[in-house]
């Protein structure tokens, strides 16, 4: 609970100036107030808390025994079906707004890589760097008739943006425009994907921050092996990765 001490300094600000400003803030209230929003704040953050004391050592006593649950599930990167090409895409951004890359890797039914890019950004935020990623691993298959196809991003914002849900972010509102307009009157699916199920295309946007710069393969025999790493060591094409949840 290290929000804790935020919470009572931001009242204990609060009353200083309410008294300065010539108001009444009682000692009591501060208490009240401080307290009625921690109640607040852990049945909006932990939803295992049904009942909760109002007594503020009882509160305390009560987080102190408490211990997360811990559940794991098997995340891995599905085969599309047959007759369907996968795409998946990803961006990073060093600094955030920094130095950024842009990449995807496209795979048909058998698993086997048919095109992977990437390519180096001016310097942009995380968000640009995923969008661009998306619009050109569409255009790119697109233009090759890799159709119908799958998107698959680790961004669930940006799903969200894409299909409507959000409201997009005006930086990257011409970006999500052109994919929703490549998208119209073409197959393609967008799916979202944890971040352990597209190692492969996170893989391709750092090797072009860290090492590559701008590149473009055809098979699996032209991936780039940099300072030693083995890219079966990173992502398996069948790989499979364990994520922890935790259960509030």
């Amino acid at each position: 609970m290290v929000d804790v001490p935020i919470i009572i300094l931001w009242f204990l600000w609060k009353s200083r100036n309410t008294i300065l400003h010539g108001g009444l803030y009682a000692y009591e209230k501060i208490i009240f107030d401080t307290t009625d929003t921690i109640h607040k704040f852990i049945y909006t953050r932990f939803s295992c808390f049904q009942e909760l004391p109002r007594y503020w050592p009882h509160i305390v006593e009560i987080l102190e025994r408490w211990q997360p649950r811990y559940s794991y599930k098997m995340v891995r990167w599905l085969y599309p079906p047959p007759d369907w090409y996968k795409c998946n895409t990803d961006g990073a951004s060093k600094g955030n707004p920094g130095p950024s890359s842009a990449a995807f890797c496209v795979r048909n039914s058998a698993g086997d890589i048919i095109g992977a890019k990437g390519r180096s950004l001016s310097i942009s935020t995380n968000l640009m760097a995923e969008v661009v990623a998306i619009r050109v691993g569409i255009h790119y298959c697109i233009e090759r008739s890799l159709l119908p196809l799958i998107v698959e991003i680790d961004s669930l914002s940006m799903t969200k943006f894409i299909e409507g849900i959000w409201e997009v972010p005006w930086s990257v509102v011409k970006e999500v425009e052109a994919i929703n307009k490549m998208r119209k009157n073409v197959p393609i699916q967008l799916k979202h994907t944890l971040r352990e199920g597209n190692t492969l295309a996170d893989f391709f946007a750092n090797l072009v921050v860290n090492f590559a710069g701008t590149y473009l393969v055809k098979k699996f025999q032209e991936l780039p092996m940099m300072c030693g790493i083995n890219l079966f060591e990173i992502h398996p094409i069948k790989g499979e990765h364990l994520e922890r949840i935790s259960e509030w």
